[in-house]
């Protein structure tokens, strides 16, 4: 399992009458242990990372549970890496955002680009916790707190789906390149055709005088 997603989980598209996303909860192998827990939106403003009572009981997701997902909810879910030998777990958190599911396994590069981004306010209580639930209420937290330029910092496809595409800025025009192409061709100019001319002329030239 790859560290980043930057692809869509799924590609289910909202309509007027279809505004969730289909979700199926499931380990990726079945014979790995698993759990998975369904984070309503807006959660996890309030939460203490450092306070364990402070994070309601969620419960765990059944397997094969077929949820319909409302934008801004998000999916933490863990999978063990072998279904036999203690290889440590995967912790992922995915989030609905444009009519998408989008996930992403938070790791110190994560922590560290929401650090960036953070005001101090915010660091103070995005600093806090440990391990890899920890960090995936830290990015939820993150996803929930920041504005569209932090978070386009942290993860930009989930900013860009969640708040509409970064807007680019027009390139103001050059009033002295419109200038130079109304002045015509400029002496290096004519001095490149002229080189070029006498290139081309030169062989047939120097031929004939050989013969």
């Amino acid at each position: 399992m790859t560290a980043t997603t930057t692809t869509p989980a799924t590609t289910t598209t909202p309509t007027a009458a279809n505004c969730t996303v289909s979700y199926i909860a499931k380990p990726a192998d079945s014979r790995c242990k698993w759990w998975s827990v369904r984070i309503p939106a807006g959660y996890c403003r309030g939460i203490d990372l450092d306070n364990t009572s402070s994070l309601q009981p969620l419960g765990f997701l059944a397997k094969k549970a077929d949820l319909e997902l409302d934008d801004g909810e998000m999916i933490i879910d863990s999978e063990a890496n072998h279904h036999a030998k203690p290889r440590g777990y995967t912790v992922q958190l995915l989030v609905v955002a444009g009519g998408e599911l989008w996930g992403r396994t938070p790791s110190a590069v994560t922590k560290n680009l929401i650090k960036q981004h953070a005001t101090p306010e915010q660091w103070q209580k995005l600093r806090r916790g440990s391990g890899d639930v920890a960090a995936c209420l830290r990015l939820a937290m993150a996803i929930e707190l920041f504005s569209p330029e932090q978070l386009r910092g942290v993860w930009r496809e989930i900013a860009n789906a969640k708040y509409g595409p970064e807007a680019q800025p027009e390139a103001p025009a050059s009033d002295d390149a419109t200038a130079t192409a109304d002045a015509g061709p400029t002496a290096a100019d004519l001095a490149g055709e002229i080189d070029h001319t006498d290139a081309t002329t030169a062989s047939p030239d120097t031929t004939n005088a050989a013969n």
